[in-house]
């Protein structure tokens, strides 16, 4: 049985909008979570040239209120469905979303 996928291009608007607070909690939600990754590669590819985001699992846990165990499970979820590509570099990981396109010019 063929499996029915929708793939669906959303820019930052969408997600900082889908981001905006209704609750009270610092907790960030998922969606919170991975428009950080997506500001992170961004400023990581305009600013440095970088193919990677580099973090600690220590620092997203910081960034998002989560515990490690959370963020590793987030991490390895993204990874699973092809969304992010995880290599190690030294005592850190190393981070490249799959599915983003950096446009630096203003429409």
């Amino acid at each position: 049985m063929k499996e029915n996928k929708i793939n669906i291009i959303a820019d930052d608007e969408l997600f900082a909008f889908l981001s905006e607070k209704t609750k009270k909690q610092n907790k960030k939600s998922r969606c919170e979570a991975l428009c950080d990754l997506f500001e992170r590669q961004k400023l990581s590819s305009l600013i440095e040239g970088e193919k990677f985001l580099k973090g600690s699992i220590q620092e997203f846990a910081t960034a998002w209120n989560w515990d490690r165990g959370t963020v590793i499970r987030f991490l390895e979820g993204l990874q699973h469905l092809n969304i992010i590509v995880i290599e190690t570099a030294g005592n850190r990981k190393a981070f490249a979303l799959q599915q983003l396109k950096v446009n630096s010019q203003k429409q």
